[in-house]
């Protein structure tokens, strides 16, 4: 007894065995015709030269009188002369040619010129001498009979071809292991993807079903694959399949899903512990396609952070850079690239970067100039600690805006030696204010962070030292103003979690999470940029000074949270192709962070996503004090001072000074 799956399918029974055998013979017998091209070649016209006598012995049987009038005696002759004609012309329409195993709607219009040549041919020869009993519309339809019957003969064989090949290649896999798959969008793709899937016997893919973003296509199939219902059910539908012992294992997405698409698409993948993959960008033909893991972009990262995009006027932006000389510190970084990138972008007169790694600056200026021929870009290396060098260039360079992004920010590194991060978080911004105060600039914009606030590193407290610097300049009513922009991480951003994820799930796992509680803000390297260069309009165009621009990031997110879906994206199951490791709260971590401490007011912006973080601060003249103490430090005292000075000076900073008397562990 013949059994079917739920999509149509045949899967066992003695008439699968025949199928079975018979596509193995017929394999056979291709391969062996496929060493002589010729008799292959002579094979299939002797099959259509066949079909289109029998076609033409039919309608003589159906219409002797009414066609041509001949009698039983001249069938022979009748039939000799279709044959004579079906060979110089199938071999002149090429049908020969085709493969019958890829036919397709683009080899119907030679089949059919073909056919309506022969008939054609076969009508004027044979009604010569002939009578016919009818009347000429008779006839006429007469001719499109033996027509139709003649294409329909031609189409019978190659179509009875595909589908028993198309019946025996899942039999084929059924003693294989197969992964049974949902495909989301009923689109060109997926029915491509699908023809391909049912040319190549060894894909050990079974489709289950097809997931639309379109709830009016639920119910209808796709190459007899149905389509189970849209988005918001793909969880309910991969229960329903469970039921049933058709559990899919992994979802192929056939073409890019939007960000609210794809949010749904990893909360469910997660959840229910579907791997997700692409089909190649790359499909052109009827071949089946391996699929493959999705390329993690700006958009992906945003559906990560589980939120979505913040977008900023960019007209006030253009506006303050249009046209200006543009200094960007930490220019080869992964926000100072982007950063100059935007500024080249939007048209400043002048671009002047500015990095200490010869490498990174190198390819930050090829970027600019590839992208941007017009910009005129200048990169120099300096490193901001050197305050006489940094002066020079900035003279030379005499900037209008200086965005400020070069520090050291890699928490458990900058933990372990706190004597660099003071000298480049500190003593490199206060370097960087003084020449953009003496080269006469009208805004520098300092990068901030989150870790700022109530710090628990050397990292966040020398960058809140920053911080307050800034606030006290910008508050000494100099002709410069001095602008703070803090963010959360920077997902994609060198050394963040997502390339550690990303390396460590190509690696084979397993993937490292230090507490399953842990919670961070997040938001994308484009989105950052925006940030930094909208806080310097926000500061030109406000005299309210001292001020901190904070994005409003929405609600943290669990950093396990994120393992898990950047597990799925690589087409992988957390927990079964890779693991997820807690290893522990590294030194200088924390929990959880926060946007502002106790003693910052929190203040709306000009626009519900933008806050303004105010506080009372220091005054220039005692952080002048506390910087210069850091740098006598730094020359006669050791990492437990530098520490016990920080904490002296930064509020909420708490550490624990044992971890610096026994660096070993870090």
């Amino acid at each position: 007894m013949v059994q079917f799956q739920a999509n149509g399918r045949v899967e066992s029974g003695r008439f699968s065995s025949f199928l079975t055998y018979g596509f193995s013979f017929g394999r056979w017998l291709r391969r062996g015709l496929a060493r002589k091209k010729s008799v292959l070649l002579a094979a299939v016209v002797l099959h259509d030269t066949l079909v289109t006598c029998a076609a033409t012995y039919i309608i003589f049987l159906l219409l002797p009188n009414v066609y041509w009038g001949l009698g039983a005696r001249h069938m022979p002759y009748v039939l000799a002369i279709v044959a004579g004609l079906c060979v110089p012309v199938y071999f002149a329409f090429k049908l020969q040619c085709q493969v019958w195993r890829y036919f397709s709607v683009r080899d119907l219009p030679g089949i059919l010129c073909a056919s309506a040549v022969v008939v054609f041919l076969a009508n004027v020869l044979l009604s010569i001498g002939s009578e016919r009993s009818g009347g000429q519309f008779e006839f006429l339809l007469s001719v499109l009979a033996h027509w139709f019957f003649v294409s329909f003969a031609l189409l019978a064989g190659r179509l009875g071809w595909q589908y028993v090949i198309d019946a025996a290649h899942p039999l084929l896999r059924d003693s294989q292991r197969v992964n049974r798959v949902l495909l989301f969008h009923a689109g060109a793709n997926c029915n491509l993807w699908l023809r391909g899937l049912e040319l190549n016997s060894e894909a050990k893919f079974e489709p289950v079903g097809i997931i639309d973003h379109r709830s009016d296509y639920v119910d209808r199939t796709v190459r007899q694959v149905p389509i189970l219902g849209d988005l918001s059910r793909l969880g309910a539908v991969v229960e329903e399949l469970a039921q049933i012992n058709r559990r899919p294992t992994e979802l192929i997405l056939t073409r890019h899903p939007s960000q609210e698409e794809l949010a749904l698409i990893l909360n469910a993948a997660v959840k229910h512990n579907l791997r997700i993959s692409a089909v190649r960008t790359s499909i052109a033909t009827e071949s089946f396609v391996e699929s493959e893991r999705i390329e993690v972009d700006h958009g992906i990262l945003q559906a990560v952070a589980g939120r979505a995009p913040i977008e900023l006027d960019m007209a006030p932006i253009e506006k303050a850079i249009n046209g200006k000389h543009v200094v960007v510190t930490g220019a080869g970084g992964s926000i100072g690239s982007e950063l100059s990138k935007l500024v080249a972008e939007i048209g400043c007169s002048k671009l002047v970067l500015i990095d200490n790694c010869e490498f990174n600056l190198w390819k930050i200026e090829q970027a600019i100039k590839k992208e941007f021929p017009d910009a005129q870009v200048q990169a120099t290396i300096c490193d901001i600690r050197d305050s006489q060098r940094l002066e020079t260039v900035f003279m030379q360079a005499r900037p209008d805006v200086v965005l400020h992004a070069a520090a050291l920010k890699h928490v458990p590194m900058v933990e372990a030696n706190p004597v660099e991060a003071v000298l480049s978080n500190v003593i490199g911004t206060r370097n960087v204010a003084q020449a953009t105060l003496a080269s006469g600039a009208k805004a520098m914009v300092q990068v901030s962070t989150d870790k700022a606030v109530n710090p628990s590193s050397v990292m966040g407290a020398t960058k809140r030292v920053a911080e307050l610097h800034c606030q006290a300049l910008d508050r000494n009513r100099t002709a410069t103003r001095f602008m703070t922009v803090r963010f959360g991480n920077v997902l994609g951003s060198s050394g963040s979690l997502i390339p550690v994820f990303q390396k460590q799930i190509e690696e084979g796992g397993p993937v490292t999470v230090t507490h399953p509680e842990m919670t961070r803000f997040f938001m994308t390297i484009p989105e950052a940029c925006k940030l930094v260069v909208h806080s310097l309009v926000l500061g030109l165009n406000n005299d309210d000074r001292g001020n901190i621009t904070v994005l409003d990031m929405g609600e943290p997110v669990k950093i396990i949270d994120i393992a898990h879906q950047m597990i799925v994206l690589n087409g992988k199951r957390p927990g079964k192709d890779i693991d997820i490791k807690i290893t522990g709260i590294r030194p200088g971590e924390k929990l959880y962070e926060v946007l502002f401490d106790d003693s910052e007011e929190c203040i709306d912006g000009p626009t519900p996503l933008i806050l303004m973080a105010r506080s009372t601060g220091k005054s220039l003249e005692e952080i002048t004090q506390t910087i210069n103490e850091l740098e006598e430090l730094i020359r006669i005292g050791g990492d437990d001072d530098i520490v016990a000075a920080l904490q002296g000076c930064v509020p909420g900073y708490v550490e624990h000074l044992s971890f610096h008397r026994d660096r070993g562990a870090a």
